[in-house]
């Protein structure tokens, strides 16, 4: 053995083991083997956990898929990613296997929109199936028209991130058909609705396009009246008969100039005193681009009073 060999030999005995440094750092009153058998074998009376029945969880799946589709009256294969798969890898490529299915079975439709892409509808046999196994009073999409498909994957889209941060929502489709607790405020239908803890409500409205006048006064005018005041407008109950109230108003545009032309209204009636601050104050606003393909970008969001006006001194 040379003298470098002795040292190295002598160097790694003089050493202390990852066992001996544990132990000496830890109380000397913890017995290692203890430890280790506590630790990292576990309690070996536990019951090793069994592996879920994957046909199980197909079918959970698939009446999860129809009741979102029933909630929002249709999808697009990337918010059903969103809704079903919110945390896979691969969420795509799962949803379009689950749709591929579910075409398959004949429990739902599709239907190509003129701008490019598909959405997805019930069909007659899968409202029969949602209803019988949830009682949901579903019906099928067939003769559903879609109107503004932009509009509406702007609300979904907006929507779908309120249920993926735990918030329970109604959709613009539940609202028409009348199965959320109000269908209009002053004449006003809104285009989604979000429910949050002690049954305060933030109206959704969507803006993705210029509006007239009147219909930005419109909007302007139920936050005037409704936001920012000492008692919150009763809306109606929940299924607990619990009381709703509207406590916010998120305006939600897929472009900087739909946002514009609504903030200048809001601006006005500032200006005129119609508006408080604390109104202002209570209506947030998002910028959600949306492809012709209804495949969102990236949001940007803020509140009208605080991150629009304040900042610019609009008096």
């Amino acid at each position: 053995m040379t003298p470098h060999d002795t040292r190295s030999s002598q160097a790694e005995c003089d050493s202390p083991t990852q066992l001996e440094l544990f132990v000496s750092a830890s109380s000397v009153d913890i017995d290692p083997p203890s430890f280790l058998r506590a630790d990292l074998v576990g309690n070996l009376n536990s019951p090793e956990p069994l592996p879920e029945d994957k046909r199980l969880t197909g079918e959970r799946h698939a009446q999860a898929l129809l009741m979102w589709i029933h909630r929002f009256g249709w999808l697009s294969s990337r918010m059903v990613a969103a809704l079903i798969f919110p945390t896979a890898s691969q969420s795509w490529p799962l949803a379009r296997r689950l749709l591929k299915k579910l075409l398959g079975d004949k429990l739902i439709l599709v239907r190509a929109l003129p701008q490019g892409g598909d959405v997805y509808l019930l069909s007659v046999k899968g409202a029969r199936l949602l209803n019988e196994a949830m009682g949901a009073k579903a019906t099928s999409g067939q003769g559903q028209t879609i109107t503004s498909p932009l509009h509406r994957a702007c609300g979904n889209w907006h929507l779908i991130s309120q249920v993926q941060a735990g918030l329970h929502i109604f959709t613009e489709h539940e609202i028409a058909s009348g199965r959320a607790p109000f269908r209009t405020l002053n004449g006003k239908q809104f285009d989604g609705l979000v429910i949050h803890d002690g049954g305060l409500i933030t109206a959704i409205e969507i803006e993705n396009s210029w509006k007239n006048r009147s219909r930005r006064q419109a909007v302007c005018d139920i936050a005037t009246h409704h936001l920012g005041r000492d008692t919150m407008t009763r809306l109606g109950v929940d299924a607990s008969g619990n009381e709703l109230h509207l406590a916010r108003m998120t305006i939600v545009a897929t472009s900087m100039d739909a946002l514009r032309s609504m903030a200048a209204t809001f601006q006005e009636s500032y200006r005129n005193r119609t508006a408080s601050e604390s109104c202002l104050a209570s209506v947030d606003v998002c910028v959600l681009p949306v492809s012709p393909s209804l495949v969102p970008g990236e949001s940007v969001a803020g509140n009208l009073w605080w991150t629009v006006m304040q900042p610019l001194s609009v008096y």
